[in-house]
């Protein structure tokens, strides 16, 4: 139950931070403010971290 809870906590922690990144990304865009490119370039690196939910080995993996 505990790592459980651990897990449920570093969750709710990626999901409010990818939450912000995302605000971030969406006011740029917008025109609402500019561009860093540090932080446009951490947000890349960061994409290309996280697992595409719909690619056929996260599937494999998430349901056997």
């Amino acid at each position: 139950v505990e790592n459980l809870m651990a897990q449920h906590s570093a969750i709710k922690m990626l999901h409010a931070r990818v939450k912000l990144i995302l605000m971030y990304l969406q006011a740029v865009q917008k025109g609402e403010l500019e561009a860093n490119h540090e932080i446009m370039r951490a947000a890349r690196s960061l994409a290309h971290h996280l697992p595409v939910l719909n690619s056929e080995k996260f599937k494999a993996e998430y349901y056997n």
